[in-house]
């Protein structure tokens, strides 16, 4: 009786004992997968042999750390990516007009014809004007990359504050031969906003669509609820194929040959200077147009508008102003 209860409690040691072995030797595999892992740079998971619940829950949160370091490094990969592509753009649209401001001053330099250097030196400060440009749209996205940056918000007239925009591009517009097309009251379009942000961001959508669009620009409103939304549509150039989906992010360029001036940044400074003031921005192709949505808080209750600024009757205008 004795002997067999040794036997059995010596059989049960050596099942412990083989047990803890195996279970050390796989403490032990785990620990050289992970280094390998490390070392090689290698995207494979750590594999187990013994399925306890202690062992299997070590190489589940091994797995997870390792899912989560690759998205990491994924994540660090497309940021370098991204900053190296942001320098190579600054490079380019700050060396193009510094060296063409160079050239026109060289020639009107050496220009013996009064016409031909004031031609010259007023081409030099076109270059210098959009430098300026850069340089302040630059800064102004810096600073709106800032969470701690806040706009101050007070009631301003959309619609003043879009007639004004639209006044310092006449020049523009008549060089195009052509007005805008406004569905506007007459009555105040009170909003919860920054005036010096709404200037910039119907700057910044004016100049967008002289750069890249073509046709009239067309521009309605509505009133629904507690938002006013502003609808700005203009037919696309012939052959142009924006990608919608990367419409905001910054430096993107519809025109890949560089042959616009433009930094890139005009609309994605858009998005940001609406979303400061709680608002929200959206863009989308409708019929080869471009269209694009800012919807921001009404300060108050407006009235109803007394008449148009367009040939297009009230129903033309509600469905243009619904994004």
């Amino acid at each position: 009786m004795l002997v067999a209860l040794i036997i059995i409690l010596a059989g049960i040691v050596a099942l412990l004992t083989g047990y803890i072995l195996v279970y050390r030797r796989q403490i032990r595999s785990i620990g050289e997968q992970l280094a390998f892992i490390a070392e090689h740079d290698s995207l494979k998971y750590v594999e187990i042999q013994l399925h306890s619940p202690e062992i299997r829950q070590v190489s589940d949160t091994c797995n997870q750390l390792l899912d989560k370091q690759r998205e990491m490094s994924r994540q660090t990969t497309l940021h370098n990516e991204e900053i190296n592509a942001t320098i190579v753009s600054l490079s380019h649209d700050i060396r193009t007009p510094l060296t063409s401001l160079d050239g026109y001053l060289q020639l009107a330099e050496v220009s013996e014809d009064a016409q031909q250097r004031e031609r010259y030196v007023g081409l030099a400060q076109s270059r210098t004007r959009h430098m300026i440009v850069l340089v302040e749209e630059l800064f102004l996205y810096t600073k709106l990359l800032n969470p701690a940056y806040r706009i101050e918000l007070e009631t301003v007239d959309a619609a003043a504050e879009l007639m004004s925009s639209l006044l310092a591009f006449h020049g523009d517009f008549s060089q195009r031969q052509m007005e805008p097309i406004l569905h506007l009251p007459e009555t105040a379009v009170p909003v919860q906003a920054n005036r010096h942000a709404l200037e910039r961001i119907f700057g910044n959508l004016i100049r967008n669509y002289l750069l890249h669009g073509a046709g009239e620009l067309e521009i309605g409103w509505e009133a629904r609820d507690e938002l006013v939304t502003l609808r700005f549509r203009n037919a696309l150039k012939p052959g142009a194929s924006p990608q919608i989906e990367r419409i905001f992010d910054r430096f993107y360029k519809g025109d890949t040959s560089r042959s616009v001036n433009s930094t890139g940044l005009g609309l994605s400074i858009v998005r940001s200077l609406v979303h400061k003031m709680n608002g929200t921005v959206e863009a989308k192709l409708e019929d080869e147009h471009f269209v694009l949505c800012i919807k921001l808080e009404r300060a108050e209750q407006g009235q109803q508008p007394t008449k148009e600024h367009s040939s297009y009757g009230a129903a033309h205008l509600a469905a243009s102003a619904d994004c």
